[in-house]
């Protein structure tokens, strides 16, 4: 009789471990992102949840978990404009992931890092973590990391006017997506979009800002797709096509005006009465 029972907790032990370890995980994933959740509803509250799961994940020594709440720390810091608390917990976070050598996570707090330095203004700084990120992200063959990362790069360097490279560095990223057959291809087509339009290049700005809207309506990303559409209005309005200017803007508004958005509302018709006034002086100049 004692040798079954010594027998069965040889067997059942390790079971009830394993079982307890996979429930705890469950539970710590949750909460992580029920606190990333938060961030987007009330800042305050994503960071204590974000603290309480640090701490459980620390004592269950669950160490993804913990730095997936650490990011969300960081980011309730990031997005109250506190950007020196922001760097501190991120550089912590990648000291972290450096000593775990985990170069996945490492990556995850380099681009966070760089974030912040390019909301900062400080674009040079952003670029030289963009660029270790990218290194990174090719080491582990990791295409879907490349593809954030380029895109990442490529606004940076649109900032910094360094225009050539900005689109070289979107192109390889939508040639990434597109093989990958990655949805969020429609951010790259957008942002493309938007370098021609300030570069001048209207017709491929055109192009990109439609590809990006056709793709963001089939995905239901109703609010992004009305920016595209704000865009071109915008664009057809530099270019003096008022109808096609006003078609957009329409566009635009049917999707604000569904979704209840108020200030996107309150500032497209304010593009709306420029568009106007725009045009009732044109007409003014022809009649005279």
């Amino acid at each position: 009789m004692i040798k079954r029972l010594i027998f069965a907790c040889f067997v059942l032990f390790p079971e009830l471990i394993i079982s307890q370890t996979a429930q705890d995980s469950t539970y710590l994933k949750t909460l992580a992102d029920s606190a990333f959740n938060l961030i987007y509803v009330n800042l305050d509250s994503a960071r204590s949840l974000a603290t309480e799961v640090i701490h459980l994940a620390q004592e269950k020594e669950m160490f993804s978990h913990e730095m997936d709440a650490r990011l969300t720390l960081g980011y309730t810091w990031y997005g109250e404009y506190q950007f020196d608390e922001a760097i501190e917990i991120f550089t912590e976070g990648l000291k972290m992931a450096q000593t775990e050598k985990a170069p996945g996570i490492e990556t995850r707090f380099i681009n966070a890092l760089a974030m912040v330095y390019e909301q900062k203004g400080d674009f040079r700084k952003a670029l030289d973590y963009y660029k270790k990120g990218v290194a990174i992200d090719r080491q582990l063959n990791d295409t879907a990391g490349i593809s954030i990362s380029l895109g990442n790069l490529a606004n940076t360097y649109q900032e910094l006017g360094e225009i050539d490279t900005a689109i070289s560095l979107q192109k390889e990223a939508i040639l990434i997506r597109e093989k990958r057959k990655d949805p969020k291809v429609h951010n790259n087509y957008s942002n493309l979009g938007t370098i021609y339009h300030q570069t001048g290049r209207y017709d491929l700005a055109i192009e990109y800002y439609l590809k990006g809207a056709t793709l963001r309506d089939s995905l239901g990303e109703v609010l992004l797709e009305a920016y595209n559409y704000s865009n071109l209005a915008a664009l057809f309005s530099k270019l003096k096509n008022h109808q096609k200017s006003i078609y957009y803007l329409e566009k635009a508004e049917t999707i604000f005006l569904e979704g209840d958005y108020l200030r996107e509302l309150g500032k497209l018709f304010a593009q709306r009465n420029r568009i106007s006034t725009n045009r009732r002086l044109r007409q003014s100049r022809i009649v005279i």
